[in-house]
């Protein structure tokens, strides 16, 4: 039956991927990823089929976040620098990740938009990487462990050796986008970070590499096909706005994407924030465009709009040149959100535990009489 089942995605993935690479009709990157992504397509799928259940290890999660509880015990440990108190097992140690992802000062946003002003001389831009973008804004807030004085003593190779220089940080920026929480000395924040010259170079090629990754993968597929269906029910969308407040209740920053499969059609990923509740009965679902930096950001300045009557709209689609009104059929979680989500909780913990050298309780827990 797995056999089957991998046969069949594998065939869908080819004739998919080969028509996106027509439609797009864009440079050598889209090749190269496509190329690459078919290669990788069966371990993915293998891989799938194979591990338990990123839903199942997410709703353990929700409850030790909801039910965690322990002030009716002690231990003979004291509770000061307990890894249970210090790092919690829950989504709770994602809290100042979440916070960063706030757009209150600019700080933990890269310093380079999804433009192609911005990839001038870099690279040729014909299609937005916004996939990309919005993933790596993320990934560095939830897993990137910003440290200017360096702290942990941690050997840096200095900047008159460039070449030493450049690969030490390759190699933390790399460590990242495998989802890995990873200390990065020398810098105070993401802002300061891909500021650099040369760090600006390398993070705007993981960008393009961040995008093929997941717009042109098997993984993706769904996305596209899910658009042609008939537009969201006011029900489908209630139900993942409530969905999307308890993940921002639980520090978890949702990665969605907007589409609208018409002529043109148009795909955006993007980052919420925030959740809001109008007086004209219309909800605004704030986010974080990779389009805009800080300043046009804050105070939900810009958002997908969710009318009483079931309509979407996203002012950023206001292009009469490209037929884009602004209107939105469906928008929903990416695929890995959720993949995602687990990882960096699973990552912070044992990063914290690091950082902090928590004691683990191996005594018994015995209630407090």
């Amino acid at each position: 039956m797995k056999r089957s089942l991998i046969v069949i995605l594998l065939s869908l993935s080819t004739v998919a991927q080969a028509q996106l690479l027509g439609a797009f009709n864009q440079n050598w990157v889209v090749g190269v990823g496509v190329l690459v992504n078919l290669v990788r397509s069966p371990e993915e799928l293998v891989r799938a089929l194979s591990k338990p259940s990123i839903r199942a290890q997410y709703n353990n999660y929700v409850i030790q976040h909801t039910d965690n509880d322990d002030s009716i015990y002690d231990t003979s440990v004291e509770k000061t620098n307990l890894c249970s108190e210090v790092c919690p097992n829950d989504f709770s140690i994602l809290a100042e990740a979440h916070e960063k992802m706030q757009p209150n000062t600019g700080e933990h946003l890269l310093d380079f938009l999804n433009e192609k002003v911005d990839f001038k001389g870099h690279h040729q831009r014909t299609l937005g990487y916004c996939w990309g973008h919005t993933t790596l804004t993320r990934k560095f807030n939830y897993l990137a462990y910003f440290d200017a004085d360096n702290s942990q003593q941690e050997f840096i190779p200095s900047r008159k050796s460039p070449r030493k220089w450049r690969r030490y940080y390759k190699k933390k920026i790399k460590s990242v986008m495998r989802g890995k929480a990873t200390y990065i000395p020398g810098f105070k924040n993401l802002r300061e970070f891909t500021a650099d010259p040369d760090i600006l170079k390398i993070t705007k090629l993981k960008t393009v590499r961040s995008w093929w990754n997941h717009a042109v993968r098997l993984s993706a597929i769904p996305v596209f096909f899910k658009n042609f269906k008939k537009p969201m029910t006011i029900s489908e969308i209630n139900t993942l706005v409530d969905d999307i407040k308890f993940k921002l209740s639980n520090f978890i920053t949702p990665k969605i994407y907007m589409a609208n499969m018409g002529n043109p059609m148009f795909m955006h990923i993007i980052s919420v924030y925030d959740v809001i509740h109008d007086e004209d009965g219309s909800t605004r679902v704030c986010i974080l465009d990779n389009h805009q930096y800080e300043d046009e950001l804050r105070g939900c300045q810009t958002y997908l709009r969710a009318f009483p009557d079931g309509r979407l709209y996203y002012p950023g689609w206001e292009e009469p040149e490209r037929d884009l009104t602004g209107w939105v059929r469906r928008f929903g979680y990416t695929p890995e959100d959720l993949r995602e989500t687990v990882k960096f909780t699973k990552q912070r913990i044992q990063m914290c535990k690091r950082l902090t050298q928590c004691q683990t309780e191996v005594q018994s827990k015995v209630p407090v009489r």
